[in-house]
């Protein structure tokens, strides 16, 4: 009888975990920054690299609104708005700021390029908004937008009322190397 009892509970048990292992599972992007901190570089960021200057709009949960004259973030809503932001040899480069990254674009706006990293959190990024952008406008850049996933889901989207333009590399620096 015991015996019995427990093969019952054991069968039991069994098909309980089979019915658990093999249902599916549900997987919810990363929205918002990271929180996440390590040796002072995983971290979320949004920074803009420049032959002028380097700056960060937002980094280790700080943001900087006064960075720079016509960029500004809301981490609210997780929206980069860049207004008639001109600055052809900056690039925005951000670090794990999730699945629901905005940049918005209000006016006529440039960048030299555009980096999304995604570090195995997130990092997709929307492009919208009412203005126009231009990136890698003097063709120096190799690519006008690079979405580095690194073990993340990310996403590139673009608006319906955003003017996106995005220039090519036409540098041919192979041809640098001198090949005997």
């Amino acid at each position: 009888m015991k015996r019995s009892i427990f093969k019952k509970l054991t069968a039991i048990f069994l098909s309980a975990s089979l019915l658990f292992g093999t249902s599916s599972i549900t997987a919810f992007a990363a929205n918002g920054p990271s929180d996440y901190q390590w040796h002072g570089y995983y971290f979320a960021g949004i920074y803009f690299i420049g032959a002028e200057t380097d700056f960060y709009v937002f980094s280790q949960n700080e943001v900087h609104n006064d960075a720079a004259e016509g960029a500004s973030y809301d981490r609210a809503t997780n929206t980069l708005t860049l207004t008639d932001f001109k600055h052809p040899s900056y690039t925005l480069s951000t670090n794990m700021m999730g699945d629901d990254f905005k940049l918005k674009i209000e006016g006529d706006c440039e960048l030299g390029a555009i980096h999304i990293w995604g570090d195995g959190y997130g990092g997709s990024l929307s492009i919208e908004g009412t203005g126009t952008i231009t990136v890698n406008a003097d063709k120096l850049n190799e690519y006008a937008i690079a979405l580095h996933a690194e073990r993340s889901d990310s996403t590139l989207n673009f608006g319906k009322n955003v003017n996106v333009t995005l220039r090519p590399f036409y540098g041919n620096h192979f041809r640098r190397r001198k090949i005997l």
